[in-house]
């Protein structure tokens, strides 16, 4: 019979194709049930007449109504009827014939679970999952998400095709196929409104940009539509349908990430499954017939806007929104299967929240295991960020020819995530904040964090500052004559400081450039093995890195390191030599201890 039909204000017209004798089989559906059919030539008016006269008589009806739409309508009926039996590929889904016994939906649950471990090596979080995922294409309608059901594997002759087979028994009006065009797949769906089995994904999806567009937008059922132009003027097509995709490998992450995906492997020698014969694909529609039997008995009692309960904490938005249909059946089940479905869903959508497609999340991740080695400051350069990544496999070859990622790439990379390169007067960087603002938005919770707390206004103890910190090492300093003086000598020459002059010289520095930037002492965070103290440097420099020296003089110590390494960095790179000002104020001094440099280029 032709899919469309015409529905009058009384009686809703069938017509089926003409057959070799040219009638068509006309039925008009009576509005209490009853049914009249004749055999006519649709597109003769005398045959229409006769056709409306037998209706009104068998019927009742007002006849002057059901005369006007018959010739109305019958006519173009007839026409697209014809026009599909003669295309050379038509077909019609045949929908699925229920069990003629009630169900509950348990028990055809526990069936279908057991009928694909049956047949098929799969984990029991997998079966769990196909079982509900079945019994949603039968209700999918209800429901405002249509999750996608992958079954991916690494190789060949993982029982893909095999898990396909079995589940086309139980989902509703399967059609099965292993390449789609575009055009097809939107038309196909409008039409029929099908569950599509697509097989061999792996060869022609990850390439066809437009038919991923199709199945991604068919995801919700507010964007499930296709706009095209049809005979000069634009129409809408319908997306909307159950779709199950299998393939070799990792499909596109836009259609992974709106997937519940079924991981299978090969099947171990010693592990033993049911061949998938002819008879027991047989009994394998026994259990499609009973989801078919429950949906037509209870679909209308399903409470498609309840809130699920206990949603696993490992789930990300959009796996939640795959699973929540699959939780309500659970839900409506009962028994073991809300627990079985929460479950499924820890195990198949929450274990990794990393995405493997994603080259700037992988870069994050990187970048977030190698923070805890870089010293622990605000800014941290370009250069020891690039040098960490690539002692990695993956970025010492990530550039063209194999060449390790370079400053660029990892900036472009990067500033997807609003992550911009910062410039210093002497270099390149991040600000270790906007990376961890990053890491939390994106990245999954790590148990150890790499986040450095900001120093607060007091020290531990709650009572003395920064500044009672910087006078006692100042302090501390002037006793052991350490104490700096004018243009980077010991202020020996002072009353109160009786040390010898020790000049920048004598530290191995040619003062050929301008001192570095400003220079403040600040006591660092505490940890294990005595105090250290750390020396401003644009930000905090950890004296871990300078080994065990006495508190007293480490910061001068510091000092000394980053004055020889900012002076050599000046030498070999002109474009760095600009006025900088050096300051260090000893409280405990009252010379005036100022070193000033200035140099214009």
């Amino acid at each position: 019979m032709a899919n469309k039909m015409i529905e009058t204000r009384d009686i809703v017209f069938d017509v089926a194709p003409a057959g070799r004798n040219t009638l068509h089989l006309v039925k008009a559906r009576i509005p209490d049930g009853q049914i009249f059919e004749d055999q006519m030539d649709a597109r003769r008016a005398g045959a229409r007449n006769q056709f409306a006269s037998r209706s009104v008589e068998h019927s009742g009806l007002d006849i002057p109504s059901v005369r006007e739409h018959v010739h109305a309508e019958l006519p173009r009926m007839a026409e697209e009827a014809d026009a599909r039996a003669a295309e050379p590929h038509a077909f019609c889904v045949p929908g699925t014939e229920p069990w003629p016994k009630p169900v509950t939906l348990p028990e055809v649950l526990d069936e279908a679970y057991a009928a694909i471990k049956q047949y098929i090596d799969i984990t029991d979080e997998a079966a769990f999952a196909c079982a509900l995922w079945s019994a949603w294409t039968h209700v999918f309608d209800q429901f405002d998400v249509a999750p996608l059901l992958v079954l991916k594997s690494p190789v060949k002759r993982c029982g893909k095709t095999s898990l396909l087979t079995v589940l086309s028994k139980f989902v509703t009006r399967p059609i099965p196929t292993s390449n789609i065009s575009p055009a097809a797949l939107y038309r196909v769906v409008e039409e029929q409104r099908p569950t599509l089995l697509i097989d061999e994904a792996d060869t022609w999806l990850p390439n066809n940009r437009e038919a991923r567009g199709i199945i991604n937008c068919g995801h919700t059922r507010d964007t499930a539509f296709i706009i095209r132009n049809q005979h000069s003027r634009p129409q809408r097509f319908s997306s909307w349908c159950p779709k199950l995709i299998a393939g070799i490998g990792n499909l596109p992450g836009t259609i992974e990430d709106r997937a519940i995906i079924i991981p299978l492997d090969r099947k171990p020698r010693d592990v033993q499954v049911d061949r998938l014969t002819r008879k027991a694909k047989r009994k394998l529609e026994v259990i499609g017939r009973k989801f078919a039997r429950w949906a037509a008995d209870h679909a209308g009692a399903l409470d498609s806007d309840a809130e699920p309960a206990d949603i696993p904490p490992c789930l990300n938005d959009r796996a939640v929104d795959n699973w929540w249909p699959l939780f309500i059946l659970a839900d409506h089940a009962g028994g073991h299967w809300p627990r079985r479905a929460r479950e499924a869903a820890a195990k198949l959508s929450g274990e990794e929240d990393l995405d493997e497609e994603d080259v700037g999340i992988r870069l994050l991740a990187a970048i977030r295991e190698i923070l805890p080695s870089l010293p622990a400051t605000d800014f941290i350069p370009t250069s020891d960020l690039l040098k960490a990544l690539h002692v990695s496999d993956e970025w010492s070859s990530f550039g063209k020819g194999g060449r390790p990622i370079s400053a660029r790439a990892m900036a472009n990379i990067l500033r997807s995530f609003n992550i911009k390169p910062v410039k210093t007067a002497w270099n390149r960087g991040y600000c270790r904040e906007s990376l961890e603002q990053a890491f939390r938005k994106y990245l999954a919770a790590s148990p150890e964090q790499s986040a450095i707390a900001p120093y607060p206004a007091a020290n531990d103890d709650g009572k003395t500052t920064y500044d009672d910190d910087i006078k006692h090492h100042n302090e501390a300093a002037a006793e052991a004559n350490s104490c700096i003086g004018r243009d980077g000598d010991r202020a020996g020459s002072h009353d109160c400081c009786t040390a010898k002059t020790v000049r920048a010289e004598e530290w191995g520095v040619k003062r050929k450039r301008p001192l570095p930037h400003s220079f403040h002492a600040a006591p660092a965070t505490p940890f294990v093995g005595g105090p250290r103290y750390t020396v401003g440097f644009k930000s905090e420099l950890d004296l871990r890195r300078s080994g065990e020296k006495d508190e007293k003089l480490s910061i001068f110590d510091a000092i000394k390191q980053r004055l020889i390494k900012e002076m050599n960095q000046s030498e070999r790179d002109p474009r760095t030599a600009r006025t900088r000002t050096t300051h260090f104020r000893p409280s405990g001094c009252g010379c005036r201890n100022l070193a000033q440099t200035k140099r214009r280029r």
